[in-house]
């Protein structure tokens, strides 16, 4: 349900203040009434049907199927039911059967600006390519078969003045129902 609006308590398992980036239902692993709460502490699943959180799924360094990091602020899921997580420096590409993540780290994305992937969108034209908006860096688009960041928007930038400074905090990336895509940015 597009207009359903939940209440989410301001803590779990210990964090006493969380910050919530996304949330979405993934029933392709959780079934309906689990939703999938992203946050800068890793994510958690909360339960709709007891009004609260189930689970919550951290960072662990010993872990190498696990998160790449905590902070989590985008889900993505493709057209082919792929769940794509944006994190720092890359993606995670939930894994169904294995119910594991693998990450994507994009080195394009280590350098000295800031690089959050906020968010992630299908292109409407090309099954094969998505873009991602990219806190301090811009809009990307990734093409899915090379795992590599294609072409960047707005990531340029000079000294002493950035004139770009302002397109590249790319807050976040969404399709709407014709498929045109809308960029949320300091520039507009």
């Amino acid at each position: 349900n597009v207009n359903a609006r939940y209440v989410l308590p301001t803590k779990f398992e210990g964090y006493e203040k969380v910050i919530y980036f996304d949330c979405s239902k993934a029933p392709q692993i959780t079934g309906e009434n689990i939703l999938w709460v992203l946050t800068k502490d890793g994510i958690g699943l909360f339960d709709l049907s007891i009004n609260k959180f189930i689970k919550h799924i951290s960072y662990q360094p010993q872990n190498i199927d696990g998160l790449s990091n905590n902070w989590t602020t985008n889900i993505f899921i493709a057209k082919d039911g792929q769940i794509w997580i944006s994190t720092w420096y890359g993606l995670i590409n939930v894994n169904k059967v294995a119910q594991s993540f693998a990450k994507h780290y994009l080195p394009e994305l280590d350098v000295n600006l800031y690089n959050l992937v906020s968010g992630i969108a299908d292109d409407p034209y090309d099954k094969n390519k998505v873009w991602m908006s990219v806190d301090g860096s811009g809009l990307a688009e990734y093409d899915k078969v090379s795992s590599a960041i294609k072409k960047w928007h707005f990531k340029e930038f000079s000294t002493p003045f950035d004139y770009n400074y302002q397109k590249r905090w790319c807050h976040n990336i969404k399709k709407d129902t014709n498929g045109v895509l809308w960029v949320g940015s300091y520039g507009g």
